[in-house]
């Protein structure tokens, strides 16, 4: 979680500059609530997906670590025990 916190901190403080960057000062007001109401409107569609995904796929993240898992050469500390 702390890693993806300051990874996200990284990723939209630039994405903000380069946006503003051409905004002339008249129209910063606006440029930032458009801004600011995007960021919220596509993350919220960003949840939605993932979880409509999850609902209708509720194994799927976990399937594939069960699938290695269960691999037999996945544990070799029981093949040693056996």
């Amino acid at each position: 979680m702390f890693t993806m916190g300051l990874s996200m901190g990284q990723v939209f403080v630039p994405t903000q500059a380069a946006a503003f960057a051409t905004i002339s000062p008249e129209a910063i007001g606006k440029a930032s609530t458009m801004f600011n109401a995007a960021r919220q409107v596509g993350g919220a569609i960003g949840v939605a997906l993932l979880t409509t995904s999850r609902r209708y796929h509720p194994h799927w993240p976990t399937h594939a670590i069960a699938r290695v898992w269960h691999h037999p050469a996945a544990r070799p500390d029981e093949q040693a025990a056996a």
